[in-house]
Parts: C-alpha cells; sequence; structure tokens
C-alpha cells in the first residue's frame, strides 16, 4: 500500500523536475541556475531515498512474515502434540493404594519408556546409515577424481615427451 502511495506521487515528482528544468532553461541568472538545479538534485536524492526507505522496509516485512509463517508451521504441530499429550495426562486415574493398580501403572510407564527406547535406537541407527553412505559417496568421488587427475597428469608428461 505504501509503494502504491509512493507511485501515486511520482507524476507529481516528475512533474516539479520538469516545471523546475523549465525555469532553469529560460533563465540566464546562473545564480538562480545553481539554485534550481540544487532544488532537483535535493528532490530526486530525497525522492529517491524515499522510494528505497520504502522497499527496504517492505522486504524486512516480507522476511518477518516469513519467519513467523516458518514458525507457525513448526509450532502449529507441536501445539497438537502437547494438547493430546494434556489430554492423555487429564485421563490418567490418579494412583491408588491398591498395589496391583500401581504395578500395572508401573508396567505402562515401562513399555512407554522401551517404546521411546526403540524410536531413538532407530533414528540414530538410520542417521548412522545416511552418514556412512555420504561418506562412501564422497570416498568414490574422490576415487573417480582422483583417477582423472592421474589420468590428466600422463596425458600431460606424454605431451611434455612428444614434444621434446
Amino acid at each position: 500500500m505504501i509503494l502504491r502511495m509512493i507511485e501515486d506521487h511520482k507524476s507529481s515528482v516528475e512533474s516539479a523536475c520538469e516545471t523546475a528544468r523549465d525555469i532553469l532553461s529560460r533563465t540566464d541568472d546562473s545564480r538562480e541556475k545553481r539554485l534550481v538545479s540544487a532544488d532537483i538534485d535535493s528532490l530526486m536524492t530525497h525522492w529517491t531515498s524515499i522510494n528505497t526507505t520504502a522497499v527496504n522496509q517492505l522486504t524486512a516485512v516480507e522476511a518477518g512474515l516469513a519467519a513467523a509463517n516458518d514458525y507457525q508451521g513448526k509450532a502449529d504441530p507441536f501445539y497438537d502434540w502437547l494438547e493430546s499429550m494434556e489430554k492423555k495426562v487429564a485421563g490418567l486415574e490418579l494412583a491408588s493404594a491398591d498395589t496391583e493398580a500401581i504395578q500395572q501403572q508401573i508396567a505402562l510407564q515401562r513399555v512407554s519408556f522401551f517404546v521411546v527406547v526403540v524410536v531413538l535406537v532407530l533414528v540414530v541407527f538410520v542417521v548412522v546409515v545416511v552418514v556412512s553412505i555420504v561418506v562412501v559417496v564422497v570416498f568414490v568421488a574422490l576415487e573417480y577424481a582422483l583417477a582423472d587427475t592421474e589420468a590428466i597428469q600422463q596425458q600431460i608428461a606424454l605431451q611434455r615427451v612428444s614434444l621434446l
């Protein structure tokens, strides 16, 4: 909207500059010419500064909006998970004095902990496998690069020998 407002005033600025140039062309007074020329330069400098500032501020707002959208995209799944956990916690019954109920709750907690540990181990395993694959690919690429380098060096040596 601000850029549109600035654009709307562009014709006024251009008209003022044209009028000033017209006055400048009709006057013979060198002092007057210098003053009008300085005014034109000042007006154009100010106009350029306004445009630059508006564009920079628009860019900053767009970057802030993108960051806010990125945060929102990442926060929403977390909030959903948190809400579901709050509902689960609210649904838990208080531990009674009944030892069997307490043991059942302990068993459930152990199973949950075991599942978390298994998932973490699987994630670590996948990361290790991916890193291993990347390392192998890098070594293979280096090996090909070294082989190409050796072949180029051999060709250069053969060319040197043939030149001698």
